[in-house]
């Protein structure tokens, strides 16, 4: 029952710090406050694993939708009788962080390039940063990919009833 020297202890620590990132990214988004500490933890932990293993999709994509997600909430948090300086404030700090979180979804797309999740959150992106063109592309993908799926699943079916 000694530990085994030869271990690589990497896989552990990958595991290890998402999971508690997932648990900070909850206690943020679920929080009244939207705290932003949980929001930092989570962005920690989730970079200490892409220091282990840069193309890991998990946190590649958990980093974006965090960064999404913030960005959305400065849009949300906005009161209606605002001035204009503070919209101003909330708009840019909600388009910064939809330009850190490109990068992260973008490499997540090239890990998983058919996975539905990940295509929609860069339109999402392309979208508020009102660049229309290259959100029409990747709804358009995103459109593609449903089809297939939908083909896919006639597949089966079809053979079926050729079968009879």
């Amino acid at each position: 029952s000694f530990a085994n020297p030869d271990y690589n202890l990497e896989q552990s620590e990958i595991i290890f710090n998402q999971e508690l990132a997932y648990i900070y990214d909850k206690k943020f988004l679920n929080t009244q406050s939207k705290n932003e500490d949980y929001f930092n933890q989570a962005v920690k932990l989730h970079k200490k694993v892409l220091s282990i293993d840069s193309l890991n999709y998990k946190s590649n994509m958990a980093l974006g939708t965090l960064y999404y997600n913030l960005g959305v909430m400065y849009i949300f948090a906005l009161e209606d009788d605002i001035d204009m300086f503070k919209f101003i404030e909330a708009q840019d700090r909600a388009v910064d962080n939809f330009k850190i979180s490109l990068p992260y979804l973008k490499t997540a797309y090239q890990i998983q390039p058919n996975d539905k999740e990940t295509i929609t959150g860069i339109a999402g992106v392309y979208h508020q940063l009102h660049e229309t063109e290259k959100f029409m592309t990747y709804m358009n993908l995103l459109e593609d990919i449903k089809s297939k799926d939908k083909e896919k699943e006639l597949e089966p079916k079809l053979n079926k009833e050729e079968d009879k």
